[in-house]
């Protein structure tokens, strides 16, 4: 009998249908996902479908009636391609649906003997060597005669594989780990999607298939295993419509809303029915006790990069824990934007939704001059992107999906010490004890304790930009309602102040020209709080007032604008992601995005390496670097213009220029479809 997996050796997944389309309406997702991954997944088809009707009305003619059996196995070479596994047809013949008291075929599947087609089935496992089998529980799903009997020889040959008194002639046993049955389509995935869809004013059009599940319908086994990959439903969907003979993309299964479906029900659903192999229920892991221990990674930082990139690590096989200086999840702060590829991120991350949903609405911002005089409107598309929420309510929304992932969050400690050697990093912490990891991982902004730590100091990196950003939170006394105004004397200083959401607080933004580093500590407010007053108090309008809130806000934030620019951003088993690597600075108004995209990108590059750091390292930066580059020139060039006096000629064009949404160099690489 094998043993688990080791490191070097590839997860291998069984799933075991009747006819082509069942492998992409039942758990094609979870192929898909674990395909990407790594994993070797074999589909194997008990039929050809043969004796299957057309579903697809634009498909139902003569000519594809008569040519079936071919156009069926075509449909499903496209639907393997498109998931990106193997398949094997086992060679028995579709058995139809017969009514009721009509006798089954001769020769079809479901009339084979039983020990002749777990024969088949039996040869096939002792080839493949799966760790994992899927298949239908003894209702079949549904009761078509050949589901039935695809769980009948399933089950059989799970036992039957191991026995070497059993079919002998049919290779060297093989004794897979565990077997699952599929929940697909069950009665709660129907009721939670209408109650989500009505929830929304949407139609669900599942009125007619709840009232099937009656009193009288089966139960269907319990969930003991849910996989989270809601990223790869398109790609089901993508599958599914490529068996044209038997799916109707205007009617059925295509018509539910995918973004309710990603949001209340974003997995799918196992029963473990015999293991091999101690478990502990329930799982999010088809390969929970069969896999190679999962690598250990700490993220140093709970923000943006950090709970992102702790998230995909969890889904590609690692297991991450974020350590966080803060105490809690961190509040206040500025608004932030998406560009382009980080909306994607969000959305295969299945928060995309609940992002749009805390989206600020703000509107334009009117420039005034010292005496209050409005003379242009900077529109709101400049600064807000097509989407803009506050950052503290997008790491609510990034931890939550974390910790939903299984992601372990440490508050109030901080990284102090690493020593690396060719296993792994020795980490010694502020508080909680040393640890050992597989590797570490720097989101812990442009001033990470990482990136010192393993890199070297702060100034090696930084490159200041010539001027300084500072926010806090005002009294809205101006009466803003969802807008903003700005002033500045065209030289040297700019001020700002929003309302977002809560229109009885404001936010107030300045910059301010200062070629040298000042000598300012980022702790001393009273030093920070006089510097600012000396360098906005001669802009008129409502400086005075606002600078005055700075003696009583509690939120003040204060820092010089740089970037973060590195000949690399990996050292053995530590690398940095987001500001720590390669802060663009806020003039460029790409870091969040920049945090985003890196991080999926990191841990995408991770999985494909096959635990090769070095060479996923290597791999992430080359992806990620003409990204960085065209973002960090942004920033230096933002830093450039953002005291010139501006004309409302100058907002439009840059405001067009916008619209025009020019191709970012490097992304074609970065998320793959």
């Amino acid at each position: 009998m094998n043993l688990r997996v080791t490191p070097e050796e590839p997860l291998r997944l069984m799933s075991v249908h009747a006819h082509p389309d069942d492998e992409s309406s039942k758990g094609a997702a979870t192929l898909a996902m674990y395909a990407a991954e790594g994993a070797d997944v074999l589909v194997v088809t008990c039929t050809g479908g043969e004796r299957g009707t057309v579903l697809n009305p634009a498909m139902d003619r003569p000519q594809v009636r008569a040519d079936l059996p071919r156009i069926r196995r075509a449909e499903m070479a496209a639907a393997r391609d498109i998931l990106g596994i193997r398949q094997h047809f086992l060679g028995f013949t579709d058995s139809g649906l017969p009514a009721d008291g009509e006798p089954l075929p001769d020769g079809c599947f479901a009339a084979t003997a039983l020990e002749e087609s777990t024969a088949s089935l039996v040869a096939l496992i002792r080839d493949f060597r799966p760790h994992v089998l899927i298949t239908y529980d003894e209702t079949g799903g549904y009761p078509h005669p050949d589901h039935i009997r695809t769980h009948q020889v399933t089950t059989a040959a799970f036992e039957a594989a191991s026995d070497p008194g059993r079919f002998p002639g049919a290779g060297p046993v093989w004794q897979p780990l565990k077997l699952y049955y599929h929940g697909a389509l069950s009665r709660a995935w129907f009721q939670t999607l209408h109650d989500g869809m009505t929830a929304r004013g949407i139609a669900s059009g599942m009125e007619a298939v709840l009232a099937e599940f009656g009193p009288g319908s089966a139960e269907q086994p319990e969930f003991t295993t849910r996989i989270r990959c809601a990223e790869h439903f398109p790609t089901r969907d993508r599958a599914l419509l490529a068996h044209a003979t038997q799916i109707d993309p205007n009617a059925g299964f295509m018509l539910h809303d995918r973004a309710v479906e990603r949001e209340v029900w974003p997995t799918e659903d196992y029963h473990l029915a015999r293991s091999h192999v101690p478990v502990t229920l329930p799982e999010d892991d088809l390969f929970a006790g069969v896999r190679a221990e999962r690598p250990t990674v700490l993220v140093s930082g709970g923000g943006v990069a950090g709970s992102t990139v702790a998230y995909w690590l969890s889904q590609r096989g690692y297991a991450p824990t974020v350590v966080e200086r803060a105490p809690a999840l961190r509040s206040g702060g500025q608004a932030v934007d998406f560009r382009g590829p980080a909306l994607t991120v969000l959305e295969r991350m299945g928060v995309l939704d609940r992002v749009k949903e805390r989206d600020t609405g703000i509107g334009d911002c009117t420039v005034v001059d010292s005496a209050g005089e409005p003379y242009a409107v900077i529109p709101a598309a400049l600064y807000a992107g097509g989407l803009e929420v506050l950052i503290d309510e997008l790491i609510e929304i990034l931890h939550d999906r974390a910790a939903q992932a299984g992601v372990t969050f440490r508050f109030g400690d901080s990284v102090t010490a690493l020593a690396q050697d060719d296993d792994g990093v020795h980490v010694t912490f502020e508080h909680a004890p040393p640890e050992r990891f597989d590797l570490v991982i720097g989101a812990d902004g442009a001033h990470s304790a990482v990136r010192r730590l393993a890199f070297g100091p702060e100034d090696a990196f930084t490159h200041h930009l010539g001027c300084y950003y500072a926010y806090w939170e005002a009294d809205n006394h101006l009466g803003l309602d969802g807008e903003g105004m700005a002033t500045g004397d065209g030289e040297t200083a700019a001020l700002s102040v929003f309302t977002v959401k809560d229109t009885r607080r404001a936010r107030v933004g300045l910059l301010f020209k200062a070629d040298q580093r000042l000598p300012v500590g980022r702790g001393d407010r009273k030093a920070q709080t006089k510097v600012l007053k000396a360098r906005a108090a001669h802009l008129g309008w409502q400086a005075p007032a606002l600078l005055a809130e700075l003696d009583r806000t509690a939120d003040l934030y204060f820092d010089a604008m740089v970037q973060i620019r590195m000949d690399a951003w990996s050292t053995g088993r530590v690398v940095l992601v987001g500001d720590a690597g390669y802060c663009a600075a806020p003039t460029s108004g790409r870091g969040t995005s920049q945090a985003l995209v890196g991080s999926y990108v990191l841990a995408a590059r991770l999985a494909a390496a096959d635990g090769d750091h070095s060479t996923a390292f290597a791999a992430y930066e080359r992806a990620m670097r003409p990204y960085v580059e065209h973002n960090q020139a942004i920033g230096v060039q933002g830093s450039r213009y953002v005291f010139a006096r501006p004309t409302q000629e100058m907002f439009d064009a840059m405001a067009a220029q916008a619209h025009a949404s020019q191709p970012e160099p490097g992304l074609e690489s970065l998320l793959p479809t």
